[in-house]
Order: structure tokens, then sequence, then C-alpha cells
């Protein structure tokens, strides 16, 4: 089984068809135009097993909406184990209590949790800064962070991610991984 990530619907459809992919419910019909086949939707905390993989949505706070009329899509985040590992990937959220309770209902080992929200031009509590994901990740009682969107944040914050972490885990439980090269 491959996991494919990539920003281009060429790509997408070059291997989409006989790849199965988990979608929160309402997106399904988005999916099977970039050329996937075999589509799973699924509802807040209900799981799809596909070979060794258990994979799980949970709630975020965030929106479904891809186009300005577009009100009935669903969204989420993800709870993927396999072989007694578990990583949660929330995808672009805000901080919501609601990872109190993911952390309840799942032992999370890496959690990827987005980072790249100052001030957003909307105004609206859509994305997580990173003390805000430090939060989140002390609620969720995850082993490991990887802080995610590293790129978007403005790089008088660059160093914030590292040191929020640092301060709010003791040092210990957080390991923050480099994105690139030039982070800091």
């Amino acid at each position: 089984m491959r996991i494919l990530i990539t920003s281009t619907g060429v790509t997408l459809r070059r291997v989409a068809a006989n790849q199965p992919i988990v979608v929160p419910t309402g997106v399904g019909n988005l999916v099977h135009d970039l050329g996937f086949h075999i589509v799973h939707e699924l509802d807040y905390w209900q799981t799809v097993e596909l070979g060794p993989l258990k994979i799980s949505l949970t709630p975020c706070h965030h929106w479904g909406a891809r186009f300005l009329a577009d009100l009935h899509r669903d969204f989420g985040g993800f709870v993927i184990a396999s072989n007694g590992r578990t990583i949660f990937h929330c995808g672009d959220t805000a901080y919501f209590p609601g990872f109190k309770e993911i952390g309840d209902r799942f032992s999370v080992d890496l959690a990827l949790l987005p980072i790249g929200a100052y001030e957003a031009p909307t105004g609206r509590e859509v994305h997580m800064n990173p003390e805000e994901a430090v939060r989140a990740f002390l609620e969720l009682r995850a082993k490991t962070l990887i802080p995610i969107a590293l790129r978007d944040v403005p790089s008088r914050f660059r160093a914030a991610p590292r040191t929020a972490a640092a301060i709010a885990c003791g040092g210990t439980r957080a390991r923050n991984r480099k994105k690139s090269a030039g982070d800091d």
C-alpha cells in the first residue's frame, strides 16, 4: 500500500484510480473528480480498516468549503494506527477543546500539528499558532510533536515553535523537527 502526498491534481490522477482514499463526509465527489475510485467517507469517530491501517476521522475546528457557496462539506483530522503505533494529523485547524477527547480516545505516538497562524487576515479562528499547537499536543498526551506548515510562519516567529515546545514541555516530551536547513 502506498501513501501519496502531493499538491498537484495531475500527479493524483496518474496514481489515484486503484488507491483508496479516506475523506470526511461530503468530500467524496471532489476526490472522485481527481480520479480516485475507492473512496471511504467517514463521520467523526468512524474508522475504516485498509490492510494493516486503521484510519479514524476526528473532529477539528475549520470548515469544509472549497468555494464561496460550498457549505455542505465536513472536515476533520485523522488518526492512523498500524502495528501498535499511532499518528494524529489534524490538517488545518484552530485550537479547540476537542483535542483532550481525541487524546482520551486514542493513544497518540506522533502528533503532526499546524503552527502557521499569526493574525489571520480573515480574522477567523481556523488555524493554530505555535503556542496553541503545544497546548493541543499536551491535551492529546502525544509522545512526539512534529510542527507542520513552518514555511507559513513569518520569519520573526520561526523560532517560536521550538521555544514554545521547550518551555511548555520542559524539553522532554516535544521533539521539534527542522523542515529545512535554513530553519532555526
